[in-house]
């Protein structure tokens, strides 16, 4: 095989990827949804982790909302997710609080922004830019109230780009227990213009090593 045919093979893939995603796109933080098992106001040690700390919560309670200057509980199924502030600086990403209901309507915002730590598999911690109140949130699993927890921490203040890479669960736990494995990636089927295009972009392919060939034996004459 030619190197001018392996680029031209290369172009058509790289065109085809552009038509088809290579890989299904993996949820981010604000993508996530934390039921009634997975947020609690928390006794934290350290009270900010940094990377590398082993970072450890107990006494899990009912959490503070920052707008309504009390504790709220989630109840019928409600979920919180996270939002990124409009204007928001890449570090520390300004990262506020939504609490919606089983529906899916907004039912009011509990946070209007606020540093997030931690992003660890098992969860991370949200402060509150008004009132500095933290907020733990599970990723693993679903916990009760009362419940503990220790683990290692690979990041201190969440970037906007950390936030965007990180695998958030996006199934609300509302009782303890392992979050549901994530779905296999789906590669979605192209579309009848799809296939046309990526079908052109092959014959294409061909042309231009067919051509190439014939203007190499011409050049040998």
């Amino acid at each position: 095989m030619t190197h001018g045919f392996r680029r031209t093979i290369r172009r058509c893939w790289i065109a085809g990827c552009w038509l088809l995603p290579c890989l299904a796109a993996q949820a981010s933080l604000f993508d996530g949804k934390y039921g009634a098992a997975q947020v609690f106001d928390v006794q934290r040690t350290p009270a900010f982790p940094n990377a590398g700390d082993t970072f450890s919560v107990s006494a899990m309670a009912d959490p503070y909302s920052d707008v309504a200057m009390g504790q709220y509980q989630l109840t019928g199924g409600q979920y919180i997710q996270f939002f990124k502030v409009t204007g928001s600086p890449e570090s520390p990403c300004n990262i506020g609080i939504n609490l919606y209901n089983a529906d899916g309507s907004l039912n009011r915002v509990i946070a209007t922004g606020g540093t997030v730590y931690g992003l660890a598999t098992e969860g991370l911690l949200h402060t509150s830019i008004v009132n500095d109140f933290g907020t733990f949130v599970a990723n693993a699993a679903g916990h009760a109230q009362g419940d503990s927890l220790s683990f290692t921490v690979p990041i201190g203040q969440a970037t906007c780009t950390q936030a965007e890479a990180y695998a958030a669960n996006t199934v609300p736990l509302q009782t303890p227990g392992p979050a549901p494995a994530p779905p296999a990636p789906v590669v979605p089927v192209p579309t009848l213009s799809e296939w046309g295009v990526l079908l052109l972009g092959g014959l294409l392919g061909v042309v231009a090593w067919a051509t190439g060939g014939r203007g190499r034996r011409a050049a040998r004459r």
